[in-house]
């Protein structure tokens, strides 16, 4: 059931909000990134769904980030409708291997279906590895909404091509 997933984002992001500590690696992760990707959910009708992402580190020598995302996301209904989606919220680093490092971001904010507009949150396990001032993320994404006519919570698999912002 649908439920389930939500429990278990929920446990995610109560994970998100505990440091992890003891991390010997130094953080990959600059000050700002702005990123836009493609996702794909081979579920719906039209399977790609577009993202575009900033996040700012909060703290010079913490691993939290305000992360603020919006999420053009079709649904599995006939005829074919997508929503857009507006979220804001935080995302913690996990620790890093190398320059590969793991960020579970957790946002919720307003999404809309051109008809209905109500709440709507995402997650993610993201993955962020740097080359040069650009960074390849691929990530598993989980995206919930009140508008999404009982499609339920929607889970795609992606990639964001982002760019470090700072000097």
């Amino acid at each position: 059931m649908w439920y389930t997933t939500l429990i278990r984002v929920g446990l995610l992001a109560l994970l998100m909000v505990v440091d992890v500590g003891g991390q010997v690696q130094q953080s990959t992760l600059a000050q700002n990134v702005v990123g836009l990707g493609v996702s794909f959910n081979q579920m719906n009708r039209a399977s790609l769904a577009g993202s575009l992402m900033y996040a700012h580190r909060l703290t010079t020598t913490g691993r939290q980030w305000s992360f603020s995302s919006f999420d053009v996301i079709p649904l599995p209904t006939n005829p074919y409708i997508s929503m857009t989606s507006v979220t804001t919220g935080v995302a913690q680093e996990m620790g890093c291997i190398g320059k590969l490092c793991i960020v579970l971001p957790l946002a919720a904010g307003i999404t809309s279906n051109g008809t209905n507009t109500g709440w709507g949150w995402t997650s993610a396990l993201l993955l962020s590895y740097p080359i040069g001032h650009w960074r390849i993320m691929p990530n598993v994404r989980v995206n919930a909404t009140s508008v999404g006519h009982g499609a339920g919570p929607q889970m795609t698999f992606g990639v964001m091509i982002g760019v470090r912002l700072d000097p």
